[in-house]
């Protein structure tokens, strides 16, 4: 995340737009968790869960009315994934029962009433 940060901000003249937009789409690229996941994969996510907790606090939890928007998607599949593999390979249901709680707080929160 930090080299990711670093680039935006130094090699490119980036927008803060630009600058959030490329670090969830890092994580979005590299946190990558599914029920199918192969376990070589594990340590790698589990280095970035410091990075993807503290995007969801830092970032998306400051945003008063995201709106329906494709960066408040890729926020919602992000946090999701982070719960799942808190589940399945953490054997941890109480932390992701939180993340869960969490992700769907921010889906009531974006996506407009039926």
């Amino acid at each position: 995340v930090q080299q990711c940060l670093g680039q935006l901000l130094i090699v490119q003249t980036a927008s803060a737009t630009a600058v959030l937009d490329g670090v969830r789409q890092m994580l979005l690229d590299r946190f990558v968790y599914d029920a199918g996941a192969s376990p070589s994969t594990w340590s790698g996510l589990r280095l970035l869960v410091p990075s993807v907790e503290a995007w969801w606090t830092k970032v998306v939890g400051c945003l008063d009315n995201p709106g329906l928007t494709e960066g408040a998607v890729h926020d919602e599949k992000i946090y999701s994934r982070l719960g799942q593999m808190l589940l399945s390979v953490e054997g941890d249901a109480s932390a992701a029962e939180r993340i869960f709680h969490r992700v769907q707080t921010f889906q009531k929160r974006v996506l407009p009433s039926d």
